[in-house]
């Protein structure tokens, strides 16, 4: 069924929408140390304990406890000290009773040894470690799995590798890991008034940065961009440059032609091809001009032409829908509330999406806006770091009202 073209739907109608869809990802294994940054594929459990063995968390001696629990100041307890290791060696003979061995922090706890007296308690008198006080048994001992049990889960499907992730790994021997693929997502800008960069700057014509300003999102969320260029306001053009895009890639990003205007050709041309429809323009500024269609199992994202209005339909409502593609477990972006540390006087006839950056203050989370909120203003997204949502209303925000705000 297709949707109509005078119905705006809400974004919460039209990420439900999008949420719902199938989609078929793909596993590859890659080497851990390349994995950085992608989602794994599978549950990944702890094939060893971590530590493996006991160890010293300290430079010192590693003695029995029984021996040292009648240690005083004004009685002292002397130990001969039966060798010294090193972390990595292994002792060569056991701490038996009236014995202590040197131990450096991270080795191995030699036989018969349960505890460590770190080196500033101890004094050393020729072959003789001397004690002046005792500790409690299995003190300053690393316990083997302490980090890490055998059988732990360290990843599980649909987590991000982030760099501890891939630590944990590489403290398993892990060589390997297996992810999803990255989706291929073709970013497809049109345009009558676009030029390349590089190209001769000439009266009406403005250089295209949509594809630059797309890239970088999708590569910042795990996403294997392919720029097609600039395309014109031309049917034929736009629906063959459409076709190629959807036969090569996962997923197509389109900027421009999908508002109501004489040239906006984007609905059409992708009812031509066959494509469902799945909503055309959505209930909030800016980016609301935007849509979404299906065309065999691929999505077509057809966003604003102004670079402002363009980032914020795709972070707000595309950006969920593409890192379920990449295989996230939780592909929704945390959304907070925030106190508006600026009054915000515009009436609102509907939802009003206010680019920003939010912080931490004295505990609290505020969100300053942008003072350039114009659909087309790039330069709004460069230090934005949240998106608020402002409901439809006529009277003014006062400072310090609390606005929800999506954190990206």
């Amino acid at each position: 069924m297709q949707e109509s073209k005078t119905q705006k739907k809400t974004i919460e109608e039209a990420s439900a929408i999008l949420k719902k869809l199938p989609m078929k990802l793909q596993v590859e294994t890659v080497l851990l140390l390349e994995s950085y940054g992608r989602i794994a594929a599978e549950d990944i459990r702890a094939a060893v304990s971590v530590p493996a063995f006991p160890k010293s968390a300290y430079d010192g001696y590693a003695v029995r406890a029984e021996d040292l629990k009648n240690a005083t100041e004004q009685i002292p307890v002397r130990l001969k000290i039966t060798e010294t290791l090193a972390a990595g060696a292994v002792a060569k003979q056991p701490v038996l009773n009236g014995m202590a061995a040197r131990i450096m922090t991270g080795a191995m706890l030699p036989e018969g040894a349960d505890t460590i007296i770190m080196q500033e308690k101890v004094l050393h008198e020729g072959e003789y470690a001397v004690f002046s006080e005792k500790e409690a048994q299995g003190a300053n001992v690393v316990a083997i799995g302490e980090d890490v049990l055998e059988g732990t889960i360290l990843l599980k499907k649909g987590e991000v590798l982030t760099p501890a992730a891939v630590g944990s790994l590489a403290a398993q021997g892990f060589t390997e890991v297996i992810v999803y693929k990255r989706p291929t997502v073709a970013v497809l800008c049109t345009g009558n008034e676009l030029l390349e960069v590089g190209e001769a700057l000439i009266p009406g014509k403005i250089y295209s940065s949509n594809g630059a300003l797309l890239k970088g999102y999708l590569l910042q969320y795990g996403v294997k961009p392919n720029l097609y260029g600039t395309v014109a306001d031309e049917k034929e053009a736009l629906a063959n440059a459409l076709k190629k895009a959807m036969e090569e890639n996962d997923m197509v990003i389109t900027t421009g032609g999908v508002s109501v205007g004489e040239f906006d050709y984007m609905a059409e041309t992708l009812e031509q091809l066959g494509a469902d429809i799945l909503f055309h323009r959505l209930a909030f500024k800016p980016g609301g001009a935007m849509l979404a269609a299906r065309f065999k199992d691929k999505l077509i994202l057809g966003l604003s032409g102004n670079p402002g209005a363009c980032a914020v339909g795709l972070l707000y409502v595309g950006l969920p829908y593409l890192r379920k593609l990449c295989g996230e477990k939780t592909p929704e972006l945390l959304k907070e509330t925030a106190l508006l540390k600026e009054e915000y006087k515009k009436t609102r006839k509907g939802m009003r999406i206010l680019r920003g950056h939010a912080a931490i203050e004295n505990g609290t989370l505020v969100f300053y806006p942008i003072s350039n909120q114009r659909n087309g203003a790039i330069s709004s997204m460069a230090s934005c770091n949240a998106l608020a949502e402002l409901t439809e209303g006529e009277e003014p925000l006062r400072q310090g009202t609390q606005i929800p705000v999506l954190l990206l």
